[in-house]
């Protein structure tokens, strides 16, 4: 076996280029001093002269100082074009106008000494554009559509005017075939959102009709989109430019957006499945959606869907089981309205859209039969009273005891054998001197009294226990991410555009909602007499942006946007704390009402679960959800959980023209973070005490005491009376620290919120150039560069690997003890020093280490791009090919990885488990002082031990690097007819460098020898036995207890000895006899039997003991 002590698993990519002279690198952030930030600048050149350096370093402070921090998304529409008389020749110095036909806003550009003229920035809607230059007819382009981030190119061919002639020339535009952009996608205008039928009315789930766009399902069972192949993380959602995306589910929710995208509040959605365009990064899919904006008329509209399950079919296994139809009703309302502050100048658009929801979720869980209850247990027998055994069963098994109405049978329906009850009192009949009686503590006064009497009999085993079926309301129902439709919601928007000037317009967006309902990870009763946890969320959003013509060839864009994705579960003995400044005490009267309920030590609430009873199936109808975990009110994950993950963002684009060439550059900067309460982790930081028989066996319950009983309804009647009578089988709890400075562990008793504060800071910068080469030949060629940061703890607490026989840690310090590269791999003679254990380290800023992160920054990320588009001109109706190659690079955080890889590691938090030796319940779990559980001497951030052979530890490549995909297009647009166009496309996706998990502690079966003994044990021979030497040296003086004896060989050996001596009874003999290595050895599972060996406590009490039994490490 591979001698490590964990099994370690790190995030591996390709070799990162190296570095090479000439290169420059740079880095614009905010320093922060107490309370206030500064702007700074960091640079660094391998090669070069002082000169330069200078110079570019100057250039890049300035840059910084006008842009501060962006992301941008080009949101506003470039219009573009050439104007020539009827020989073809250009002319300069024509006045060309763009007229907004809903705000009445002009426009108006003259052609430079080449002919060409440009818009950089026009905010999408309808337009006419015209050209007049005296001498000359003005020609118009009437109804010129422009969307977001739309590039398109309009061609004009000027008349000479007769003498004191004034005739205008109209022409028909399409902006379809006019784009001059390289990247592949599709349009969703709002005609067709607002149209067609859509039962959540969200807009991103059109996104799906776009070609190249699939659904899929991603790590929380819920439908996301797949654009070309690409990973879900490297699909990048923005609304009027500010990405919406959750960095805390970056890897998991695809295109989306926290704040609810209504038809009534977005006009437009633009998908692009193959970006080739440098101002737009954070991935090679793309979805803009851009928020309805006033005009110089009022519009608005009241609106009210209802989307209800009356006329749905019934479910065919509902209708068997005899269920009723699983109800829904969803009602969304609301208003728009959007008109003009003052014409001409400024408009306004506000939006209220709500939703109420509610669903009945046809619910079955299993419940104690009446009798049961009281503690009188029961079980049929065949031909007499005290007969042939029979197991229990319910209507749907092979053997039930019941009919449908729980009526106990009085002969099998099947074969008409005779049916006897038989019943006993699982207290007096009994007699076990520790479980005298019903808890008095919390099984008699709070558990039982909840549990209603059932009224299923197809799950259970019908006498002891069944079901009971009811319909569970959801008053809004969210998910693990948010990404739910189906929650309760309130929601406004708000938007204002201003018109300061020719020069100069101001707009602002703003969206607030609050989300509410339950979900599965904070709580649903299992009873009507429960109580329900909650989950609310309330994301915000917003954005301001100032578009500044500089001079006649200069325009400038600066963006700054804001938005905070928000999730918070409590349990239902949690509701009311920790959210907006509440205090952990700060519970409303029902969360009080549930405290009350359960054991109190110390001031703290002791949460108390009952051990799930034996699961005896029955036919589970679909739509139904069935549990036998019996709770008034769960717990669910860990409670509070809360996560709060704001994302700044700051735009600047600056554009200008030359000749036939339409520059624009930009630059960026993200600053994300995700602060997040009690992940990481199922375990609950308070204590739980968990019912069950525990160490201490119940006594008499027997084939012999009560004949005829089954012997696996012994083990369930064993199991009903230790729950009843209140037996504590163990208790958990969850130790951690908020501190990298913390000596020892915090508990509930100073707070029970773990916390972390998780940051990632991100930068770019792009350059691109729209080049007319001719009239009808376009040439798109850009470079973007992307700097993704390393993540950090705000307080400290990021954490990584160190120890082993590194020198540094980081990735090397994941081999432990056997070495720090894979060199060690496959080796069963590398061997391990003992005293050389990994253990974990804080770093990056605000920690203990400063200057160490968690993987070696990635300087190398530049990512070109070039395309084309041809109007070719001797068709009689218009023909476009287009075609493009880029590069787009995709590293933004998601923080769900990182809190378990980095603010989670092995010494950070401690989960104990206690289980008692001597017989305990709840009466008896004050005295004990067992609350808080003891630690066992455990201190933080101590080495992972050898015998730890369950903990899953990852870390990061140090030389972890960007991935990115090329992106390739080929396409052919032909004008058909009029409104009718033919789109043929080719596409085409290469990711490359994406991140994959490489196993460090892979089993090992060929150079250690495994495989041979196993099939030598397996297939008895060769040896007069069939036994291997190694499985001698591993079990050798150890007792297996479990074994079933010698098999019959010809050499004898003693019946029933289980200790093994290499003679009387082999190594290979035992793992034969022991029933879960005989499966191993029955199947051929080599691998499974190497892994029980490895980790195993079985015969030794310790983890590995095996091994280190063999004298192997």
């Amino acid at each position: 076996m591979v001698p490590h002590e964990n099994h370690p698993v790190f995030v591996r990519e390709a070799t990162p280029p190296k570095l090479e002279r000439g290169v420059l690198w740079t880095n614009c952030f905010l320093a922060q001093k107490g309370d206030k930030f500064r702007l700074k600048s960091r640079w660094t050149t391998m090669g070069g002269g002082e000169v330069v350096k200078k110079l570019v370093g100057l250039s890049i402070v300035l840059l910084c100082v006008a842009v501060s921090n962006s992301a941008f998304a080009q949101v506003n529409a470039v219009l573009s074009g050439t104007i020539a008389d009827s020989t073809g020749a250009l002319i300069p110095g024509v006045e060309v106008t763009a007229r907004n036909i809903n705000t009445g806003i002009t426009d108006t550009r003259l052609s430079n000494e080449s002919g060409n003229f440009v818009f950089p920035s026009l905010q999408p809607g309808t337009y006419t554009l015209s050209a007049a230059l005296s001498g000359f007819q003005t020609a118009t382009y009437n109804t010129v559509v422009l969307g977001q981030g739309q590039q398109v190119r309009l061609n004009f061919t000027l008349q000479v005017a007769a003498a004191a002639q004034n005739v205008e020339v109209t022409i028909a535009a399409d902006t379809v075939l006019a784009t001059t952009s390289s990247s592949v996608g599709n349009v969703l205008p709002d005609s067709v959102f607002t149209n067609l039928p859509s039962q959540s009315r969200n807009v991103l789930d059109l996104v799906a009709t776009t070609p190249a766009v699939v659904t899929t399902l991603n790590a929380f069972n819920a439908p996301v989109q797949n654009f070309g192949g690409t990973p879900i993380s490297q699909v990048n959602t923005t609304r009027d430019g500010l990405v919406t995306n959750d960095g805390r589910y970056n890897n998991s929710n695809g295109s989306y957006s926290a704040v609810y995208t209504s038809p009534d509040m977005v006009e437009e959605v633009r998908i692009t499945a193959n970006n080739i365009d440098p101002a737009l990064g954070r991935g090679s899919a793309q979805v803009q959606l851009r928020t309805r904006a006033g005009s110089n008329e009022y519009h608005g509209a009241l609106f009210y869907t209802n989307n209800n399950s009356k006329f749905a079919a019934m479910p065919y296994f509902q209708n068997l089981a005899g269920a009723p139809k699983s109800y829904q009703n969803r009602n969304q309302f609301g208003g728009r309205l959007g008109g003009p502050i003052k014409k001409n100048k400024a408009f306004f658009f506000v939006l209220i859209d709500d939703q109420r929801f509610l669903e009945k979720q046809d619910y079955l869980v299993t419940v104690l039969t009446e009798p049961a209850q009281a503690g009188i247990f029961r079980y049929l027998t065949e031909g007499t009273p005290g007969g042939t055994a029979r197991r229990n069963g319910n209507v749907f098994s092979s053997t039930p005891s019941v009919n449908r109405a729980g009526q106990s049978l009085s002969a099998d329906p099947v074969t008409g054998v005779p049916l006897f009850l038989n019943s006993f009192n699982l207290f007096s009949d009994v007699r076990d001197p520790n479980r005298t009686k019903i808890d008095p503590v919390w099984v008699g006064p709070q558990w039982l009294p909840r549990m209603p009497k059932p009224n299923d009999w197809t799950v259970g085993d019908g006498l002891n226990t069944a079901g009971f079926r009811w319909k569970q309301p959801h008053a809004g129902m969210d998910g693990a991410t948010g990404q739910s439709q189906n929650t309760n919601r309130n929601h406004l928007t708000a938007r204002i555009d201003y018109q300061l000037n020719t020069n100069n317009k101001l707009t602002y967006t703003m969206s607030r909602e609050k989300d509410w309902g339950v979900t599965g990870q904070t709580g649903l009763p299992d009873y009507p007499a429960g109580e329900f946890g909650d989950v609310r969320r309330v994301p915000d959003f917003y954005t301001a942006s100032w578009t500044s013509t500089i001079s006649a060839t200069i325009l400038n864009e600066f963006r700054f946007g804001l938005k905070r994705d928000t999730w918070q579960g409590t349990s239902p003995l949690d509701k009311g704390c920790c959210w907006n400044g509440a205090k952990e005490t700060d519970l409303i009267d029902s969360a009080k009402k549930m405290v009350a309920t359960f054991p109190s030590i110390g001031g703290q609430f002791v949460y108390v679960t009952q051990g799930a009873l034996p699961a005896t199936a029955g036919l589970i109808a679909s739509g139904t959800t069935a549990t036998s975990a019996m709770a008034y009110a769960p717990f669910g994950v860990a409670s509070p959980r809360q996560s709060i993950s704001p994302f700044k963002q700051f735009a600047d684009t600056l554009s200008f023209i030359k000749s036939a060439h339409s520059f624009q550059t930009g630059f960026e900067l993200d600053l994300t973070n995700s602060h997040q309460f009690n992940h990481g982790g199922q375990q609950t930081t308070r204590p739980f005490v968990t019912l069950g028989i525990g160490n201490t066996p119940v006594p008499n319950i027997s084939t012999t005491n009560f004949r005829g009983i089954q012997a696996n309804d012994v083990s369930t009647a064993q199991l009903l009376l230790a729950i009843l009578a209140g037996t504590v089988r163990d208790i958990q709890e969850q130790y951690f620290v908020n501190s990298p400075t913390a000596s020892d562990w915090t508990d509930y008793r100073t707070t029970f919120l773990f916390q972390r504060d998780l940051h990632q800071n991100d930068w770019a910068f792009y350059f691109k150039d729209n080049w007319k080469v001719s009239r009808n030949f376009t040439l798109n060629v850009g470079l973007r560069y992307d700097k993704y940061g390393v993540p950090y703890d705000s307080t400290g607490l990021g954490g990584r690997f160190t120890g082993g026989l590194s020198t540094n840690g980081g990735e090397a310090a994941l081999f432990g003890c056997s070495g720090t590269s894979f060199n060690g791999m496959w080796n069963p003679n590398v061997g391990c020093d003992p005293t050389k254990l990994t253990t974990t380290e804080f770093v990056g800023k605000h920690s203990p280490n400063p200057n160490k992160s968690f993987w070696n920054d990635d300087w190398n990320n530049f990512a070109p791009s070039v395309g084309f588009s041809y109007s070719i001109p001797w068709f009689k109706r218009s023909t476009v090919i287009r075609g493009g190659y880029g590069i787009n690079y995709a590293g933004a955080p998601d923080f769900l990885s990182y809190s378990g890889n980095i603010a989670n590691l092995p010494g950070q938090t401690l989960n104990v488990t206690y289980a008692p030796q001597n017989y305990l319940d709840l009466t008896g779990l004050p005295a004990a002082n067992v609350i808080p559980v003891p630690t066992g001497g455990a201190k933080p951030f101590g080495a992972v031990p050898l015998t730890n052979r369950a903990a899953n530890i990852t870390g990061y490549d140090d030389h972890r690097v960007t991935p990115y995909i090329q992106s390739f297009n080929f396409s052919v647009q032909r004008e058909l007819a009029q409104n009718l166009t033919l789109d043929l496309s080719w596409v085409g996706n290469k990711a490359t460098k994406l991140f994959s998990p490489t196993q460090l502690n892979e089993t090992n079966i060929f150079e250690n020898g495994i495989l041979d003994a196993f099939n030598i044990t397996r297939n008895g021979g060769p040896g007069p036995r069939g036994d291997a030497q190694i499985f001698d040296r591993l079990l050798r003086g150890l007792n297996v207890t479990g074994a079933s004896g010698c098999p019959a060989a010809p050499t004898p050996c003693i019946v029933g000895t289980t200790m093994v001596n290499g003679r009387v009874l082999t190594g290979s003999m035992a793992l034969r006899g022991l029933s879960t290595t005989n499966a191993f050895l029955a199947n051929g599972h080599v691998g499974g039997l190497a892994n029980f060996i490895n980790t195993t406590s079985s015969f030794t009490g310790v983890n590995g003991g095996l091994l280190r039994n063999g004298g192997f490490p």
